[in-house]
Formats: structure tokens, C-alpha cells, sequence
């Protein structure tokens, strides 16, 4: 392939990430954009487009942090949790390998694309709510939901689980952490501001929530 070719390619690329990131940045929330070059073979394994919006905020960045309360997942180390491919690993003995999550928040809650009998990823995101422990279709895309966490609806979305020290208590927390509600905010008894509100390992608070989830046969 002549070089007249490849820059073209390289140009495109760096047009397509370069306005998902003016969205993110122009946003009236607190993102912060972990920006990252190396991603190896990540988008293989996972089986997404380079040039898809998944596929863009995958190799572009270690993770998002959106508002100190959702994490949305990407290239980070084997450590973070907002690494997509190894999180989705670790996911699979829950919730099999018919979905791609995508990105979680701070209470428990999932987002994830459904993958289809070939393993093809559907595009349609759904919410797994940590106050039903329901999947719950948001009859949105990436390219939409990258839309949604950059305006004031997201607010809107999480008006019942944030309290008066909301901001306050979360502002140190690190990816791979949630908070953890008590009466768990599925239970009628929860009162949100009177609550009990402890950071966990994120692992263990979802891990709580998907065994509650088959307990109850939801």
C-alpha cells in the first residue's frame, strides 16, 4: 500500500476521535479522559471496528471517568477495572458471553451491548439497575450513549441514588471501587440519605448484586 494511501487512513482516525473527545470535553460534567496510544490486539479479541465510536474511545484511552459515577471501560492495565476486555472476562461466570459491558457506575449498575448467536455485538446498550436488578433497554447506541453521559440527563438518571454528601464521599474513589448502600437500594427500607455508604472493591459490590439477582430468579 502506497503511502499516499495510509495517510488518509491516519488522518480519518484522528478526525473521528479527535470530535468524540471535543463532545467529551465541551461536556457540562466532570470527565476526565484517560488518553492512551498502546492497545495491541484489544479490538480482535473483543471483535469491534477501529473506526466505530466503542472502537475509538477503546484505543484512545485507559478509561473514562464521568462525574466521579460512571467508569466507562477501554484499554486500561490488567489492574483497572475499566479494562473492557479482561473486566468482561471476569464477568462471564455471571452473566455468560452474550454481553460486552461497556462501562458501570459507583452503585453496581452495568452497562452492556448484547451480542448475538455469532458473537456479532448488537447495538442497542442496556442498563443492569442496581434498584431493580433488572436489565433494563436504553434504547440508545455507543455513539448515543457517549452523547448521554455529556449532558444533563445523566443527572437526571441518578437523582435517586445520590445523597446531600454525594460528591463529597466519592471524590477520592478509584476505579476499581463502588459504594456499597445499605438497606441495598433494590430494598424498600432504603433511605438514601440516612443509608449506610461504604467503599468496597467493585468486584465484591457487583458480585453481591448478580448473586441477590439469581437468588431472587429475576
Amino acid at each position: 500500500m502506497s503511502k499516499s494511501n495510509i495517510e488518509p487512513q491516519k488522518v480519518h482516525k484522528m478526525q473521528l476521535w479527535n470530535d468524540f473527545k471535543n463532545i467529551l470535553n465541551t461536556s457540562s460534567n466532570h470527565i476526565l479522559i484517560n488518553e492512551k496510544n498502546e492497545y495491541g490486539n484489544i479490538l480482535e479479541k473483543l471483535g469491534v471496528n477501529e473506526n466505530s465510536t466503542l472502537g475509538q474511545i477503546v484505543i484512545n484511552t485507559a478509561g473514562i471517568l464521568v462525574d466521579n459515577t460512571i467508569r466507562v471501560y477501554a484499554n486500561g492495565n490488567d489492574i483497572d477495572m475499566c479494562n473492557i476486555y479482561h473486566f468482561n472476562l471476569e464477568l462471564e461466570q455471571y452473566l455468560g458471553n452474550q454481553r460486552l459491558v461497556i462501562a458501570d457506575d459507583i452503585f453496581g449498575g452495568l452497562f452492556a451491548l448484547n451480542k448475538e448467536a455469532s458473537q456479532s455485538i448488537k447495538e442497542e446498550i442496556w442498563y443492569f439497575a442496581p434498584d431493580t436488578l433488572e436489565w433494563e433497554n436504553l434504547e440508545i447506541n455507543y455513539k448515543e450513549f457517549i452523547d448521554w453521559i455529556s449532558g444533563n440527563s445523566m443527572n437526571e438518571f441518578y437523582s435517586t441514588f445520590k445523597w446531600s454528601d454525594f460528591y463529597k464521599d466519592v471524590k477520592d474513589i478509584k476505579f476499581n471501587q463502588g459504594i456499597l448502600i445499605y438497606p441495598f437500594l433494590w430494598s424498600n427500607e432504603c433511605n438514601i440519605e440516612a443509608a449506610d455508604k461504604n467503599i468496597v472493591p467493585f468486584s465484591e459490590l457487583i458480585t453481591l448484586n448478580l448473586e441477590y439477582k439469581e437468588k431472587f430468579n429475576m
